[in-house]
């Protein structure tokens, strides 16, 4: 986990190197001094990871019980069930880290 928080933090860190803003004068709040950043990513970003576990699993049931109350149609459920499938392979893929954008822009 701190190794996914350094890969979001370091590049901020260089870039701001890169342009001076680090300690530097010119701005006013340097990057070091910004709280804000530092706990957006060395502090937040580290507690979503660790939810991502919690919410996985939670949402197994919540879709299970979406099916077993009937809230999705009967002329649905074929192609839910063949969604269900498809993002499920895709997220067990190598490659397929599957993000919520990315049923978003699919869906639009």
């Amino acid at each position: 986990m701190i190794f996914i928080t350094a890969i979001s933090w370091f590049p901020l860190l260089a870039l701001s190197i890169w342009e001076g803003h680090v300690w530097g004068s010119g701005v006013s709040l340097p990057f070091l001094y910004d709280i804000d950043a530092h706990a957006r990513f060395l502090i937040a970003l580290p507690l979503l990871l660790a939810a991502e576990l919690f919410v996985h699993q939670r949402m197994r049931n919540v879709v299970r019980q979406f099916f077993e109350r009937g809230l999705i149609p009967d002329s649905d459920c074929v192609k839910t069930q063949c969604t269900r499938a498809t993002l499920k392979a895709f997220a067990n893929s190598s490659p397929g880290l599957l993000q919520p954008w990315d049923l978003v822009s699919e869906k639009s």
